[in-house]
Formats: C-alpha cells, structure tokens, sequence
C-alpha cells in the first residue's frame, strides 16, 4: 500500500499496460476487498486501487462526501499519480454510484 503526502489517498497500483483500470469499492470496504480479481488483472493491465476518505488508512473527510465531491477528488488524485486516460472503472455496491456520475 501507498501514500503520498499530496494525495488523501490510501491506494496501491499494481501491473503496467496500456488500459487504466480503477477499482471503486462498495461503502466502507478497503480495496483489499477486491484483491482476488485485481491480481489476474493486474498481470496485462494497470490497475489503481484506493480507499476513499475515511476507509482504510485514507485521511478522513473533513466536507461532506457528496458525489460529485467524491468523483472530484477521484479525478483529481488520478491526474497527480499521472495515470493515462480513458479508464476503464469497476465498481462494486456504492462505488458504482461513483461510477456512473
């Protein structure tokens, strides 16, 4: 698992490749609840995992976490990280509330 001072986030990133895939967990669920599908995945792909504000090791939020915050920030922290356009999401329960805003 990583941080990064500039970033709120809990994440890990695993594999290299071409297609971005970001894995959205469900309502307080670590991404470690993911890791018997990210690590297949991981082996032709770049797979960025992270908790959200809150869960994990993740700062907590100090705004309310509305959707368009969430996916706001999402955004925010993948573009500091440098991790390359279009991503593919996968999501689980309320991380595909995330998904579809």
């Amino acid at each position: 698992m990583q941080r990064n001072n500039d970033v709120p986030f809990e994440y890990k990133i695993i594999g290299t490749g071409e297609q971005s895939i970001v894995f959205l967990n469900g309502f307080r669920m670590k991404f470690d609840s993911w890791e018997k599908v990210y690590t297949n995945v991981g082996k032709n792909h770049c797979v960025i995992l992270f908790n959200r504000r809150g869960v994990g090791s993740s700062i907590k939020a100090t705004t309310k976490q509305t959707g368009n915050v969430v996916v706001n920030e999402m955004h925010k922290f993948l573009c500091k990280l440098e991790i390359k356009s279009p991503y593919l999401l996968v999501a689980h329960s309320l991380g595909g509330v995330y998904a579809n805003l």
